[in-house]
């Protein structure tokens, strides 16, 4: 059964020649949990820099998947020693990047959990920077 939740992100990206940029928001999504796999949705805000753009995340057991779909679209594969070649399209046209996993955690249950992705990305086989994801999901205890 699909429930409106409460998704917290944190994000660092550890580009070589700039401070980290850190980027903490809140958002209101759907859940749900299929047996192993956990699926949730979004739609991206400013915040993000990807206005008009639904994310889903599939977290499987040692693998999550980041499917964006609307201004932003591509599917990123997060699994360690896996590094993912994909197609990043941006309003402004693609480019090819890769996804080098380092590590993931994950938890999750009926009510929500906590993934945690470290990982490096790469434009052209060269390292532009290393980014930590960590997302938090928990039930929107609306009152009635």
């Amino acid at each position: 059964m699909e429930k409106d939740v409460i998704i917290s992100i944190h994000s660092i990206q550890d580009l070589s020649s700039d401070e980290p940029q850190v980027i903490d928001f809140m958002t209101l999504g759907k859940y749900r949990k299929d047996g192993e796999v956990a699926r949730l949705s979004y739609d991206e805000t400013e915040v993000t820099g990807m206005a008009g753009t639904r994310t889903g995340i599939s977290v499987f057991p040692g693998e999550i998947i980041v499917d964006r779909v609307g201004t932003v679209s591509g599917i990123m594969t997060f699994r360690p020693g896996l590094t993912d070649n994909m197609a990043y399209r941006t309003e402004y046209g693609q480019t090819n990047i890769g996804i080098d996993t380092r590590a993931i955690r994950q938890d999750f249950n009926e009510n929500g959990g906590k993934a945690e992705i470290d990982y490096v990305v790469n434009i052209d086989h060269m390292s532009v920077g290393r980014n930590r994801f960590e997302l938090t999901v928990r039930e929107d205890k609306k009152e009635n």
